[in-house]
């Protein structure tokens, strides 16, 4: 996300954060330094059939079932560079009493705490690819191809500036750790991290660093309560297929990496890609 400390203050305020000076966000990013989480590794067990039992707290990235599948983005080979090559990525902050994700299956990261942009205790609908080329819009098809239209004569120039205005839009939501975890009900939270390394976004604060993925995870539950299901003709996924992508993919992957793989008792907003 290359903006330096003046691209991202909004109005050119002069305080040179682009939080307000009411909000005391050194502090507040200190509560997310990477040692007030849990090391997966300390969780790891050979009984693959049981989701975690212990307490933890995990920063995580969710990704579809198929990207699973196939070893694509977060589930690649070569995921180290795949995280650094992208600008942000949204993320969830999770513990053993509110384990709910964006999706089903997922990584769980060390993410250093300068590179925490934003954490809000709910959905913020942040679109990280706003005006970006690839972008995938959501809504009706027709909908769809007008708005792709009205990008595709949009110049680069202003198309980074639609990115930008995006981020600026929910970068004052800052909340500690367990005001994130406190707030959270039902459906997951969403935290905002910069994943390019070498960044410098917070005034007072070092450059970003690289994110590392710690271990591999997927839910385990009949059906994710709170989760888009009851807006979809299609069943949710069984237990027993779970269990089958949890063995057949999430735990190769982890072996590949060197890091755990974990069942999560947990619920998924959205279970279908």
């Amino acid at each position: 996300m290359h903006y330096s400390v003046g691209q991202l203050s909004p109005g050119g305020r002069s305080y040179g954060s682009y939080f307000a000076p009411s909000i005391p966000y050194l502090n507040i990013l200190k509560q997310w330094r990477p040692d007030n989480f849990t090391d997966p590794q300390t969780l790891s067990t050979l009984d693959l059939k049981a989701p975690v039992s212990q307490p933890y707290r995990f920063i995580v990235h969710t990704a579809t079932m198929a990207d699973l599948v196939w070893r694509n983005g977060v589930f690649s080979s070569d995921v180290d560079c795949e995280i650094a090559g992208r600008d942000a990525m949204c993320a969830s902050l999770i513990s053993h009493l509110k384990p709910f994700t964006f999706r089903e299956v997922g990584v769980i990261l060390q993410v250093p705490h300068q590179n925490i942009l934003c954490a809000f205790h709910r959905d913020i609908n942040s679109n990280l690819q706003a005006g970006l080329p690839g972008t995938k819009v959501a809504g009706p098809a027709e909908a769809r191809a007008k708005y792709q239209a009205y990008l595709n004569k949009v110049p680069p120039s202003k198309r980074t500036g639609m990115l930008k205005e995006n981020v600026l839009k929910h970068a004052s939501f800052l909340q500690t750790p367990e005001d994130v975890l406190n707030n959270t009900f039902q459906r997951h939270n969403e935290i905002i991290v910069v994943t390019r390394p070498g960044v410098n976004v917070h005034p007072g604060m070092p450059a970003t660093s690289s994110i590392k993925v710690t271990g591999y995870f997927m839910i385990d539950n009949d059906a994710s309560s709170g989760s888009d299901q009851v807006q979809s003709p299609r069943q949710p996924r069984t237990r027993e297929e779970k269990d089958y992508f949890f063995r057949a993919y999430v735990v190769p992957l982890a072996i590949h990496h060197g890091v755990p793989a974990l069942r999560i008792a947990g619920a998924a907003s959205r279970i279908f890609d």
